[in-house]
């Protein structure tokens, strides 16, 4: 207020708003293009490259063989290489665009939900959290995930408080695309249910009617018909063994922060007790411009918000034993930098709110400072070259998995005379008459050549072979090897078969 008893004019009007967000989004280009392509491709992201560069008809047809993935993320990357190339920077280009343009969308909600000056804190921190600034830079669907929500995320809370074509249109387009785009892209449609459901309950006015609702469902139904039966043949995958990872505690939830405070716990509790300061009922009377306006009030949209986006692949993978992995639950990230934002905006005195911003700011780049100096991916690049520069031709390299071949390897081979075989792990669990020792013993003597060296390309072994029997195998018949390590990758040179 000023001396007259009138209240002081807002100096962050919408324009100035937009100036300042532009600002953070350049910051938050920054780090993201930065060294984008300085690591090689990890199997995860190799395999990207394999999908994405066959033909739309065979993209298809792999997808629906060998990936639980939706299709959209590799469609757009198929278009994308055409125009762009593989290289290492063009494969992970489009997930900074995705996460860029995820932060832009991540401002026009919460500046909907409260006001532009929170909103700039906490679009600030998602520009400057390393957790999503590796999505940014990882050749995977994460970043668009987290893009498409936010889309879905907007037009659902325009439709509450306007009921227009346009935001009608918006919102089926970016939630079937949503829905194409990972298999927890369902998890912000369950979201929006819920809370739709609750201020049914509660009897909240606003323009989504129980007809109107309806048929937008409906409507999201229909437009994912063409993948729902393969959705319905993942889960029958899942049920009957295939993927099956041990169910998840509460350790992993708490691992999820860790990964989003860079395993730095004094960050990480830093982060969450700011978060909670926003749940503190002074924070409503004091900073809320819209809490009587909003459906159902911004902490009860936003709490709804966060607690499934964490809670809900929580259950998923519990219920169905798949991978509860930080990178599925990227999905909560806003509204979990929101509420660090709100919580700031609950201190009561303004030099507060400066210090704890300029402390979880400065706290987030430290790790990112850390962050491009160390190597961080798998090492295929350089793992690839010193095969082919130290293998004599003709000689046989082995693989412990087929996909490692598959995708990385191939991914950065250039020569065409070496021998390059995967060995059949299977085959070997599926022996019933020999021992696993015995077995390996006669499958591997096929692939050998006298007078050919043989190396072995040793990833992932942990879930091929985690007794390490190819290994026990390969040194009985052909001796003590050199080793060569690279990141997550080492490389055995065994002795010349006589």
């Amino acid at each position: 207020m000023n001396p007259n008893g009138q209240a002081k004019p807002n100096w962050l009007t919408p324009k100035i708003g937009i100036m300042l967000l532009t600002g953070v989004l350049i910051t938050a280009a920054i780090p993201r293009i930065y060294d984008l392509g300085g690591e090689s491709l990890w199997l995860d992201e190799s395999f990207s490259w394999y999908i994405s560069s066959h033909s739309i008809s065979k993209l298809l047809s792999a997808v629906l063989r060998i990936d639980f993935n939706p299709p959209l993320y590799y469609i757009i990357l198929h278009y994308w290489t055409k125009f762009f190339g593989i290289s290492e920077i063009s494969l992970r280009m489009p997930s900074v665009i995705y996460s860029i343009t995820g932060i832009a969308l991540f401002y026009f909600i919460t500046a909907w939900l409260t006001r532009r000056s929170i909103a700039l804190i906490a679009t600030l921190i998602a520009a400057l959290t390393l957790y999503d600034i590796r999505f940014a830079q990882e050749a995977r669907a994460y970043a668009l995930l987290n893009c498409l929500s936010a889309v879905s995320i907007l037009a659902y809370l325009k439709l509450l408080r306007n009921y227009s074509g346009r935001w009608l249109t918006i919102y089926l387009i970016g939630s079937a695309l949503l829905l194409y785009s990972h298999p927890y892209g369902i998890f912000p449609i369950v979201t929006q249910n819920i809370h739709w459901l609750l201020l049914m309950f509660r009897r909240v006015s606003h323009e989504l009617s129980w007809k109107r609702w309806i048929a937008l469902q409906s409507a999201l139904i229909i437009l994912f018909l063409p993948w729902i039966q393969q959705a319905l043949t993942v889960v029958q995958k899942v049920n009957s063994g295939h993927a099956v990872s041990p169910k998840p505690g509460l350790a992993e939830i708490w691992t999820v922060f860790l990964k989003i405070g860079a395993y730095h716990t004094p960050f990480t509790a830093l982060l969450l007790i700011t978060g909670a300061l926003s749940w503190l009922p002074t924070f409503r009377a004091r900073h809320l411009r819209q809490e009587s306006s909003q459906p159902g009030g911004l902490l009860f949209f936003v709490s709804i918000w966060f607690f499934s986006g964490l809670l809900l692949p929580f259950i998923a993978s519990y219920l169905f034993s798949v991978n509860y992995s930080h990178r599925y639950v990227i999905i909560m990230s806003y509204p979990l930098y929101l509420l660090i934002a709100l919580g700031i905006s609950n201190i009561p005195v303004r030099p507060g709110r400066w210090c704890l911003t300029l402390l979880i700011l400065g706290f987030s780049l430290v790790p990112i400072y850390r962050y491009y100096p160390k190597v961080q991916k798998e090492q295929w690049r350089d793992a690839v070259a010193y095969v082919e520069n130290h293998a004599q031709p003709g000689s046989t390299i082995l693989f412990h998995a087929a996909y490692c071949l598959d995708f990385p390897y191939a991914y950065y081979a250039h020569s065409n005379d070496l021998k390059l075989k995967y060995f059949p792990i299977q085959k070997v669990l599926e022996h019933t008459e020999l021992s696993k020792p015995k077995a390996m013993q006669v499958e591997i003597e096929p692939l050998l050549t006298p007078g050919s060296p043989t190396w072995l390309v040793e990833s992932h072994g942990e879930t091929s072979d985690p007794d390490g029997l190819l290994l026990q195998a390969l040194e009985t018949r052909l001796g003590t090897p050199k080793r060569t390590a690279f990141m997550d990758i080492t490389i055995y040179q065994y002795p010349e078969l006589p």
